[in-house]
């Protein structure tokens, strides 16, 4: 790593000594990037991918400290969900705004440069078993914004949220992780009639006794009489099981 100007005291790569601050600043830590990666590399396929573990339907979780560090680099996040969530995924830039040249006689001057602008961050979310067509993208804020990836995770299973640039600006974008975990509303499971979250004997019973007094539950075409179409529709639902 190079001197970096100007001699401000802010940035650990001054050519003067400073004891305002311990140890690498921003400058320096997006420098240690841009030439060896962040420190969740390697992180460019499946098998390295950023394991944040186990999400239910309630989680907060982060990351911070990651970078997109050059025109072809991205980062793969493993999600593992043990049940239905409505799921957030959002990024943010994590740097900042500041004046920056290579050393020079007085080490004064140099030009601004925002380092929270430096690429068009976005986010693809893919399922394990279809890593060709995303399930979710999200890239909607340009350069310097913060992108939100939603989506409703119906099933428990293992996806994977991509980050990448939209960009072919060959320079760091260091940025941050947040994401957060809801329930959805209880699955649609018509034959379900005494909403146990299980189809058997006592669903049968219920409709049945609905159905041999006329009662709403029973009616399940909807059309105001009870009849073989009702059975029917019940025993497809039956047969069809809860999601």
């Amino acid at each position: 790593m190079l001197h970096v100007c100007p001699a401000s005291g802010t940035k650990l790569m001054e050519p003067f000594y400073s004891s305002g601050y311990d140890g690498p600043q921003i400058d320096d830590i997006l420098n240690g990037h841009r030439h060896y990666g962040d420190p969740t590399e390697p992180n460019e396929n499946l098998s390295t991918a950023i394991d944040l573990g186990d999400f239910d339907d309630s989680d907060i979780k982060s990351q911070t400290n990651v970078s997109i560090d050059d025109n072809s680099d991205i980062d793969i996040f493993k999600l593992n969900f043990t049940e239905r969530a409505k799921l957030t995924f959002a990024i943010a830039p994590d740097a900042a705004r500041y004046r920056s040249t290579p050393q020079t006689s007085n080490c004064s001057g140099g030009s601004f440069v925002d380092y929270n602008a430096i690429h068009d961050l976005q986010i693809d979310l893919y399922e394990e078993g279809n890593l060709i067509v995303p399930v979710a993208s999200a890239n909607s804020e340009g350069a310097g914004g913060t992108d939100t990836l939603l989506f409703d995770v119906e099933s428990s299973g293992v996806y994977y949220a991509i980050v990448s640039a939209a960009t072919n600006t060959n320079n760091v974008q260091r940025y941050q992780v947040a994401i957060f975990t809801a329930p959805l509303p209880p699955a649609a499971c018509p034959a379900d009639l005494n909403e146990d979250g299980n189809l058997d004997f006592f669903d049968v019973s219920l409709f049945l006794s609905a159905y041999n007094n006329n009662q709403p539950a029973a009616d399940f075409d909807g059309n105001g009489s009870w009849d073989f179409f009702d059975v029917s529709a019940f025993l497809n639902a039956f047969n069809a099981g809860c999601p």
